[in-house]
């Protein structure tokens, strides 16, 4: 597939949700390639253009920055927007598999035009064929077969879509972040995880019972499972130290989550809006290391973690399941921003 292509993701079905009043998704072009190798898999490379004729596109797969992260839109050419005419009214064609090419067992092209008019939406799953890149190289003059102009038509759109989706002309216009305040207790950290979703998709999230640890995991480096981590950096007595947890579900406060939510594996956060989950953290179960490398020294007998007044900051990231109005999905790799903590107490 294209290089651009880093929107990858497991493909467990396609289905479309309603989005914000003020925005709407018009038509979406999906290219599904079937792995072969073990674990057998399909995937999807969404792309969609909006009833502003933006194209949207999505930075949320594997390791990606703070800033990087999101839902993207960027503006159409008029030349653009007469080829979306051109190839809608072809992909709108009875029988349009009969004029293309489809012998390739290891790709199929899915696609919804006009989403938001139940009169002209069409719907359509184009079996064994490829949306090649390799389409936009050949000469016009090895295209006289008509299947092979049509399939050549539609592959040279779809891509010319995601040059103009990753281009540096994209403006970010959906993020979903963490923000984490820690607030000491006698008995543990007290997490308080702030999950804010902006933009007009509602997000679906791994499901905070369900978050593991995977430091002691072999697929770790796969990151396939799981998590939200912690790191604290502060100051005692002069010495740095670092504490590193992860935000596991037996520290779980359960009466954030309702019933069908204790009993579901995702979390729902609403367009434009942020859900808090809270952590209880026992401080025998966090590790302390010092710079000069002594670990767990700067405890009372009670287990308390000495740190000197406001003086930590976090560090977090997450490798969680997401998806934006289930258009963009992936298990994504998200280093936040880091934030000091407000209000720390020297327990000493």
């Amino acid at each position: 597939m294209h290089k651009k292509l880093l929107s990858f993701f497991l493909f467990f079905g396609i289905t479309i949700t309603s989005y914000a009043d003020d925005f709407q998704i018009k038509h979406i072009y999906v290219p599904i390639v079937r792995i072969y190798t073990p674990p057998m898999s399909t995937a999807r490379f969404p792309i969609a253009i909006s009833t502003d004729n933006d194209v949207i596109t999505a930075e949320i797969n594997g390791k990606v920055s703070n800033d990087d992260f999101g839902v993207f839109k960027t503006p159409l050419s008029i030349e653009m927007k007469n080829r979306m005419l051109e190839i809608n009214r072809l992909l709108r064609l009875p029988h349009i598999e009969k004029i293309l090419i489809t012998n390739n067992p290891n790709g199929d092209f899915w696609y919804k035009l006009d989403v938001n008019h139940s009169e002209l939406t069409k719907q359509n799953l184009l079996k064994d064929f490829e949306v090649d890149d390799h389409a936009k190289t050949e000469s016009s003059n090895k295209s006289h077969n008509l299947k092979e102009k049509n399939s050549q038509a539609i592959s040279q759109y779809f891509f010319d879509l995601v040059d103009i989706g990753y281009s540096k002309d994209k403006v970010k216009f959906a993020d979903f972040y963490g923000i984490t305040n820690i607030i000491p207790k006698d008995y543990g950290l007290l997490v308080v995880l702030t999950l804010k979703n902006v933009g007009p998709f509602d997000v679906t999230l791994s499901n905070p019972k369900e978050w593991q640890d995977i430091l002691k995991d072999e697929f770790y480096e796969k990151y396939e499972k799981k998590w939200y981590e912690l790191n604290i950096g502060g100051l005692y007595k002069g010495e740095g130290c670092w504490m590193h947890f992860t935000l596991l579900p037996k520290y779980l406060i359960k009466e954030d989550l309702n019933q069908e939510e204790l009993s579901g594996d995702s979390l729902k956060i609403s367009s434009n809006s942020e859900r808090v989950i809270r952590f209880l953290i026992p401080y025998k179960e966090i590790k302390v290391k010092l710079n000069n490398g002594d670990v767990d020294t700067n405890r009372t007998k009670e287990g308390y973690i000495h740190l000197d007044h406001n003086a930590a900051i976090i560090l977090s990231n997450w490798n969680l399941d997401i998806s934006f109005g289930d258009l963009f999905s992936k298990r994504t790799w998200k280093e936040e921003k880091s934030s000091q903590v407000k209000g720390w107490v020297n327990l000493e």
